[in-house]
């Protein structure tokens, strides 16, 4: 890179997650025309999984705008926990709630959820719907969830009682960000094997079966504390975090945050991201191929003011101003449709 380059944005092409292809290089079947404009419609035979999240802070009637001829899966989120270090916004909720219970009540705003998720697997009878618990910046109750077998049984008791209660959802995802220490990758392995133990019960009683899921970051610095051997067999679907391998924090090496391969020039500093890498890791961990999802951005990170880098990526070194100024937060495209 011989010159300066005012702006680097990088994109997901994809609007929403797609499934792990058994082969990356697999030649996409030519069922339409990738180009007309128009959606091609997933294979609801093919057994893949194609999944996508709606979040509690939309407007409940958007659940209806949802064409679910093109998913197979749809994750609500998120569900929270109550505990010593849940946000203030719940105070009010878990006040008559034990520690470890799911942060639910009559009053919550996920009650206004449930009849449109009701209405739309009317609609769409193959659809299954998964519970959400934790999220970015709402997972800080699952250390102390996991601090014990008592409160792992707290924990469980209440999703379980939770899906009983509301028979639309088809299982749970635990989505904690992230475990720190390899304490809590153990506490994770043991959280998800007594999930596993408890919705396969709920699923003898109500004679169906309940989807035991996760969605779990891809970096080597946050893979290192779980032990995947121990995590994959209690484990029905792996949502992977393959987006946000670069973004301001990364801003002495950036480059494209949901990129299909590793750039053979960008892997200094550990920065050798990519879905392929990700896939081929947690296979190597012992995961099955089939149990993996790839997850893909439904928006864009970029910057601008971005200067060679002679010893990083190819892509040069990043300032700290960010790429678009401002649309919800900087450095941020939204891909709405």
């Amino acid at each position: 890179m011989s010159k300066l380059i005012p702006t680097l944005i990088s994109a997901a092409l994809i609007a929403s997650p797609s499934s792990f292809a058994n082969n990356l290089n697999e030649q996409l079947v030519k069922d339409h025309d990738f180009f007309s404009g128009k959606h091609g419609h997933y294979q609801q035979t093919s057994g893949k999984v194609v999944a996508t999240y709606i979040g509690n802070w939309v407007d409940p009637k958007e659940v209806l705008k949802i064409n679910a001829n093109n998913i197979s899966h749809l994750i609500y989120a998120f569900v929270e926990v109550c505990g010593d270090k849940q946000r203030d916004v719940l105070d009010d909720i878990c006040l008559t709630l034990e520690d470890n219970q799911l942060a639910v009540n009559s009053n919550s705003t996920d009650t206004t959820f449930i009849p449109y998720f009701e209405q739309l697997k009317k609609q769409y009878p193959h659809l299954k719907i998964l519970l959400s618990i934790g999220g970015g910046g709402r997972s800080a109750t699952f250390e102390q969830v996991t601090e014990n077998k008592h409160n792992r049984e707290t924990f469980v008791q209440s999703t379980l009682d939770y899906l009983n209660k509301y028979p639309v959802f088809d299982g749970v995802d635990i989505d904690w960000e992230y475990p720190l220490t390899k304490e809590q990758g153990i506490g994770f392995a043991h959280l998800m094997q007594d999930l596993k133990v408890g919705l396969d019960a709920l699923g003898e009683k109500n004679e169906r079966k309940y989807i035991n899921s996760a969605a779990v970051n891809t970096i080597d610095y946050l893979t290192q504390f779980i032990d995947y051997s121990q995590v994959a067999p209690s484990t029905d679907l792996i949502f992977m975090m393959t987006y946000d391998f670069y973004g301001p924090w990364t801003e002495n090496n950036i480059g494209h945050h949901t990129n299909l391969k590793t750039h053979p020039h960008n892997t200094q500093q550990g920065y050798g991201h990519s879905v392929d890498a990700a896939v081929n890791k947690f296979i190597s961990l012992g995961v099955a191929p089939d149990k993996l999802v790839v997850g893909i951005a439904k928006y864009a990170r970029g910057w601008q003011g971005v200067t060679e880098h002679k010893q990083g990526g190819p892509f040069g070194t990043a300032t700290k101003e960010l790429y678009p100024a401002s649309i919800d937060e900087a450095g941020i495209d939204d891909q709405r449709q």
